[in-house]
């Protein structure tokens, strides 16, 4: 949709899905690779979860077995 979709940075890729065009030619001519994603321990972005709501989220680190500190 124009009105929603018009200021949308991925609407040339959302097109041709939609349209049932190449994709694989709209993304090689209009966005780049940044390569591999680089996130640090503790910075924004790092969890995909808040710990604001009381409850800690799972430590994947831990050795299997032993409970998290």
């Amino acid at each position: 949709m124009a009105y929603r979709c018009g200021s949308c940075q991925f609407v040339g890729p959302c097109l041709a899905v939609e349209r049932g065009g190449d994709l694989r030619v709209v993304l090689e001519d209009g966005y780049r690779d940044r390569g591999p994603e680089r996130v640090e321990p503790g910075r924004l972005g790092s969890a995909t979860w808040g710990t604001g709501r009381g409850a800690a989220p799972p430590r994947f680190d831990a050795p299997p077995g032993h409970p998290p500190p």
